[in-house]
């Protein structure tokens, strides 16, 4: 009873601990159930500022023998155009803060509890300026997410992963989520495999990875190469969210092989672990039987249904969905 009673005191609601959050961050009560309503007025807001900026007349300009100057006796006119400009770039940034957070709470209101541990106010801080200028539907979404993910597990996504977003365009991020589907996790590490002919068939371009890596989320000049030691009894696996690929050795004696690929960085794998994406399964067979006879059938490759993932424990059918070379049990 008592463990119990000590385990509740360092469990809170989720969306309690992003309201506490939020208020120590931008100095405003976050009151979700008026989120819309909030969202509304600020837009509202926003749209007269704009229509006042739009029917502003343009600054007097006068030129005497001291040069050219504003017109004093519009100078007032000039401060209030001034302080409505002011007025409308910090609505904007409000309202793109309040959808952001809207966002993370929506997601959080579905959680239990999560820790009571702290966010660091360095990231905090960091998270604040990076989204005050993300306008973009689709990234919103993404940034709510990592707020959500970090508000669950602080130290979740790192400053580096937070500037590697601030930067990223739309088009960026759809580049990123084309390429997610095909994307494989060996031993906690993420990577595209390299094979030109795979790439070329999934249409994947080499300017679209450079882009990638330019953004800082793939490493194109690392060419990345993953040494498999396998044997009879020895065994490797790589696998996506729905399917596990095994590959074992043909003969008792150990045989390396090395499958080439980019690697995401860090920021790429945390960014990519947020992707509602779909795991593409014709490639992963592609995948596999090209890995199988690349190797001159020294190897024994096979695709297994995954059930769940769970803290890196994969449970996965027992029965093969495909087997590598075809006639593999003959050997």
């Amino acid at each position: 009873m008592g463990e119990a009673l000590e385990i509740a005191k360092v469990l809170v609601a989720p969306t309690t601990k992003l309201i506490e959050m939020v208020g120590q961050a931008i100095g405003t009560v976050y009151e979700p159930r008026q989120k819309r309503k909030l969202a509304d007025a600020t837009a509202y807001e926003i749209s007269v500022i704009g229509e006042a900026m739009r029917n502003a007349a343009d600054v007097p300009i006068v030129y005497d023998k001291n040069g050219v100057a504003i017109n004093s006796e519009d100078f007032n006119r000039l401060m209030q155009r001034t302080g409505t400009r002011l007025a409308l770039q910090e609505a904007t940034k409000q309202l793109n803060i309040e959808n952001i957070i809207d966002n993370a709470y929506g997601i959080l209101e579905k959680e239990g509890k999560c820790s009571d541990d702290p966010v660091e106010q360095g990231w905090i801080n960091r998270f604040f300026d990076s989204v005050a200028g993300i306008s973009d539907e689709d990234l919103q979404n993404l940034w709510g997410k990592v707020l959500a993910g970090e508000i669950k597990q602080p130290n979740s996504y790192s400053l580096r992963t937070l500037d590697t977003l601030k930067n990223i365009s739309k088009h960026e991020a759809e580049l990123f989520q084309k390429i997610a589907p095909f994307i494989l996790e060996r031993n906690s590490g993420f990577f595209l495999p390299s094979s030109n002919e795979l790439l070329e068939k999934y249409d994947i371009a080499y300017r679209d990875i450079m882009i990638l890596d330019e953004c800082g989320l793939i490493n194109s000049g690392g060419f990345v190469s993953l040494n498999l030691s396998v044997s009879n009894t020895k065994h490797e696996f790589m696998y996506n969210k729905t399917k596990l690929v095994m590959v074992y050795g043909t003969k008792s004696d150990e045989n390396v092989i090395s499958i080439g690929g980019f690697k995401l960085t860090r920021a790429g794998k945390e960014l990519f672990a947020l992707l509602d994406s779909i795991p593409n399964d014709e490639y992963v067979v592609d995948f596999a039987e090209k890995v199988e006879k690349e190797n001159h059938s020294s190897v024994k490759i096979s695709i297994y249904q995954i059930n769940s993932i769970e803290e890196a424990q994969i449970n996965y059918q027992l029965t093969a969905l495909h087997t590598f070379p075809i006639n593999s049990e003959e050997k």
